[in-house]
């Protein structure tokens, strides 16, 4: 245990479960659909990244904060999740304003020092539009969304794709693009069904169908793109009904697209997907497939579904064309943007 000034102490995340840490998540301010166990452990999982998270307890030893923190010991090392930015620190809701600040500060103070034991010249850092503050439903709000501007930083702010799932269906299928409406429609006609799995589902059958999802990645992309260990917590999380995996069927026997979506507390997005090529042209599954997972989350009750980033040029952002092309695909939607900030904070 590491004790800070004003009387704060710093803890390994170690010295808690995977069940105190969810549990702790509820009584918390911020993006804490970022900072599950699970989540926290799948980024982990990336290559040359070590989980050295830890939690923040007061004079009294109560926790009153949790940091999210990964290093990654690529060709520099940075406080990052294999280079995707930590999740923003979360911390209690009684806090006034005053107490929110000092335990930002402690935050900075500490991680300071953790830069010269690890010798990490970065830290990366991100805050997310989707919040959840005094109750257990999400809000988009920009609330906080630049409190780190007190820490010299670079930032760059992405927008992200946000459908509000309270909007009529009749509504989210007007702000469809005509491209992307005919393209759904059309599909509906062909012989295609949709399953999904998830905790509900037959063990058996899960690691079934999560071994051809998979594959088909590793098809796609020709080679092997990330560590097995991530593919086992997000086969894990299908297991803890934290996520879902939605699968298109021609005939009812052939799989031919898949979309993984990550799920928590009312709030759903779209975390990998991936298509068998030899449907893709003839079929377009992801338009149709897509459409049905918002439609599953809006009837059973979710109130947000996020496709993801909105990537343009920027003076210090260079999106792929993939990237681009993916954020063209994702904005036929109709769904509104709201602004991400990625902090760059030199140590």
């Amino acid at each position: 245990m590491h004790k800070l000034k004003n009387s704060f102490f710093v803890e390994s995340f170690k010295t808690i479960t995977s069940a105190q840490w969810n549990d702790l998540l509820p009584k918390l301010v911020g993006n804490r659909q970022s900072c599950t166990w699970n989540n926290i452990q799948y980024y982990s999982n990336l290559f040359n990244t070590k989980n050295i998270s830890f939690i923040i307890k007061d004079a009294e030893k109560k926790i009153v904060g949790i940091i999210p923190l990964g290093l990654c010991s690529g060709e520099k090392k940075t406080f990052s999740f294999c280079g995707s930015p930590c999740p923003s620190p979360l911390y209690l809701k009684s806090f006034n304003q005053s107490q929110k600040r000092n335990f930002l500060i402690f935050v900075k103070d500490y991680i300071l020092q953790l830069s010269k034991k690890y010798k990490a010249k970065k830290y990366f850092v991100e805050k997310h539009p989707i919040c959840y503050n005094k109750n257990e439903f999400p809000i988009i709000t920009s609330e906080n969304q630049f409190e780190f501007n007190f820490w010299y930083s670079k930032q760059i702010v992405h927008n992200t794709f946000i459908l509000d799932l309270n909007l009529p269906k009749d509504h989210l299928i007007k702000n469809l693009s005509k491209y992307h409406r005919r393209n759904i429609f059309r599909s509906k006609k062909k012989n295609l069904s949709i399953k999904i799995f998830d905790g509900n589902t037959d063990k058996s059958l899960v690691k079934k169908i999560f071994k051809k999802f998979k594959k088909a990645h590793f098809d796609s992309a020709g080679k092997k793109t990330r560590p097995d260990a991530t593919w086992r917590n997000m086969e894990q999380q299908l297991a803890n009904n934290t996520a879902k995996l939605f699968v298109i069927y021609l005939d009812d026997k052939i799989e031919i697209s898949y979309l993984y979506c990550g799920t928590y507390n009312g709030f759903a997005w779209g975390w990998s997907q991936v298509n068998i090529d030899k449907f893709e042209k003839e079929f377009m599954p992801r338009h149709l497939l897509e459409w049905e997972a918002i439609c599953y989350f809006k009837e059973s009750n979710y109130r947000y579904y996020e496709l993801g980033e909105r990537y343009y040029k920027q003076y210090n952002f260079r999106p792929t064309k993939k990237e681009l092309t993916i954020s063209d695909f994702k904005e036929k939607y109709g769904s509104s943007m709201y602004p991400k900030v990625v902090y760059e904070i030199n140590l």
